[in-house]
């Protein structure tokens, strides 16, 4: 009937910036963290970001790095006339979450990104998540690693965890320069599994993949730190925009993957499947 087709409509349409049917992420139970560059005020474009509050509700806020050249900058009109947050590579720019150790934590997690990678062929970037060694690309052992989002060498999206030399999830296709994505990655505790998507396809799926460490690591955007004798260390530079940030601490169905991928999607111009599958 006439409601039917308006659903279909604004599952698809860009004319609904909420992705169809009034849905916000948060509707979905367990919305731990919910970081949108369009909730930022007080910020001209270009501005050093100084502030960035969680729109979920439980308080996860962002902490902006205290020296104003780690900050990483807010800009204006970058996807769909949306807002984002810069990370140039090289000024040593990042942010820290606050309160959500514990979700890295063997447990079950959703996680959405939107991005506009500007550099894919600088190796190893870390875009969101805990770790525990400064070294991305190295074999890790299996209580230093927790787990990282990010670019690997082969300009490809990849999910690290625990051991980097096994527990990995790769997409088979390579990111590109100037492109916008939703990036997500759907993680089964008990059975081990990792579902990793891009625009809402199945891009990899690996079994026996252990995410989490008893050892906790409050999960940073934009590079990887660690606490030295010199002060913090930054590595790992991401190069590009993240406009979005969201989790759950459960593994999605494939409804709701639908509904938070066409959310993402609408709002910023990106072209998302209709249909999210867990092959």
């Amino acid at each position: 009937g006439p409601q039917l087709k308006r659903r279909q409509f604004f599952a698809t349409s860009t004319a609904d910036s909420k992705g169809g049917r009034g849905f916000d992420p948060d509707d979905i139970s367990g919305c731990m963290l919910w970081l949108k560059a369009d909730s930022i005020t007080g910020h001209s474009d270009a501005a050093d970001l100084t502030a960035w509050s969680d729109s979920s509700g439980e308080g996860h806020n962002v902490v902006v790095p205290s020296s104003a050249s780690n900050r990483p900058h807010y800009k204006t009109n970058i996807m769909n006339g949306q807002p984002a947050i810069l990370f140039t590579g090289s000024n040593e720019e990042y942010l820290t979450t606050s309160g959500i150790d514990a979700m890295f934590d063997e447990v079950d997690f959703s996680i959405f990104l939107v991005v506009k990678p500007t550099s894919v062929s600088t190796n190893d970037q870390h875009m969101f998540g805990g770790y525990q060694s400064t070294n991305w690309s190295s074999i890790g052992s299996a209580v230093s690693n927790v787990t990282s989002f990010g670019i690997n060498t082969g300009e490809k999206f990849q999910i690290k965890g625990k051991s980097t030399s096994g527990d990995n999830v790769v997409s088979a296709d390579s990111l590109a320069d100037n492109t916008g994505y939703v990036l997500s990655g759907v993680y089964d505790y008990s059975a081990t599994t990792m579902w990793q998507f891009i625009n809402g396809t199945q891009s990899d799926k690996e079994t026996a993949i252990d995410i989490g460490t008893s050892t906790s690591k409050t999960p940073t955007i934009g590079a990887i730190t660690a606490a030295g004798r010199g002060g913090t260390s930054v590595n790992r530079e991401y190069t590009g925009y993240i406009a979005e940030i969201i989790m759950f601490n459960s593994k999605l169905s494939e409804r709701n993957m639908v509904d938070v991928n066409h959310y993402l999607g609408n709002k910023y111009g990106i072209s998302v499947a209709s249909k999210t599958r867990f092959g």
